[in-house]
């Protein structure tokens, strides 16, 4: 890996997302152009043979509960609004927050894990367990929120239909439940565990 300041010669930035949705995510095209990267901005990884070391391990780890979390933050938005709307049953209210606060509760049991100390395999795959099953709640949250809530608060404003929106990318980011089902399954039967 290379840290390229980003003053360097020869990089240019641009916008990458068309979605608006997408765009509060800075996350712009970065071009590097014959850039010249000294050898003490290089960061050498020693995963060469398809395991993870320890750094790449780690910034999974991190980028899985940022990840998780900023999407989780999006439908907590909406769920505070049906907390606040005193129309909406006690008993809809309630079942939505326990859902919520039980999808927050995972991820932050991951996130402590990090606090003791470096993150190896397992939790790697707790923090990609935890976020396909908030991906699975948010499933469920988003749409309930957003129905509770109710046609006019939808109608009258974009807040509840641009959060809705927001809160669904999380299937979207790497690596995919999909692709991952084989080295989960390795790992469970006490494989090393690969990123697909």
């Amino acid at each position: 890996m290379a840290l390229v300041p980003a003053e360097s010669e020869g990089v240019s930035v641009s916008g990458f997302w068309s979605s608006s949705f997408l765009s509060g995510a800075e996350s712009d095209q970065v071009t590097l152009t014959d850039v010249l990267v000294p050898p003490e901005l290089l960061v050498r990884t020693s995963g060469l043979d398809g395991r993870l070391d320890e750094l790449q391990t780690a910034g999974l780890v991190w980028f899985e509960l940022l990840m998780t979390g900023s999407y989780l933050g999006v439908a907590s938005a909406l769920v505070e609004r049906v907390l606040l709307n005193e129309r909406v049953p006690e008993s809809e209210r309630v079942r939505l927050l326990v859902e919520a606060e039980g999808a927050m509760a995972a991820a932050e049991g991951v996130a402590r894990r990090l606090d003791e100390g470096c993150p190896d395999e397992s939790t790697l795959a707790d923090s990609l367990y935890v976020r396909y099953c908030v991906q699975d709640a948010l499933a469920r949250i988003v749409p309930r929120a957003v129905e509770l809530l109710g046609g006019l608060n939808f109608m009258s404003s974009d807040e509840i239909g641009h959060l809705a929106a927001c809160a669904n990318g999380l299937s979207l980011h790497p690596p995919a439940r999909s692709r991952m089902t084989g080295p989960l399954a390795a790992h469970l039967a006490d494989g090393p565990l690969t990123v697909a």
